[in-house]
């Protein structure tokens, strides 16, 4: 039987003020620092004396979409930008 009378702890709201290059530095970053540690398990794990080999490949699959996603979002600011000059000199 679980205990309801735990009190709930207030919801806290927080607004930043971000601009377009501070979401980008944070998703970027954080996303190639996800796939570097994911290589670094994956690493760790394969020197191992008894690799669990599924869960290298896991990882090594978690590095290669953290990085995907960032070759993507890059392109996606490059087109935008291109777009933009391109309308600027119209």
């Amino acid at each position: 039987m679980t205990d309801d009378s735990t009190p709930t702890k207030p919801t806290v709201t927080v607004t930043l003020d971000l601009t377009d290059d501070d979401v980008y530095a944070v998703l970027v970053n954080s996303l190639r620092e996800a796939a570097d540690e994911a290589d670094h398990r994956a690493e760790r794990e394969g020197e191992s004396e008894s690799p669990n080999e599924d869960w290298v490949d896991d990882q090594e699959r978690m590095a290669q979409i953290g990085r995907a996603l960032v070759a993507n979002i890059e392109t996606q600011i490059d087109d935008a930008a291109r777009a933009r000059q391109q309308e600027n000199h119209s």
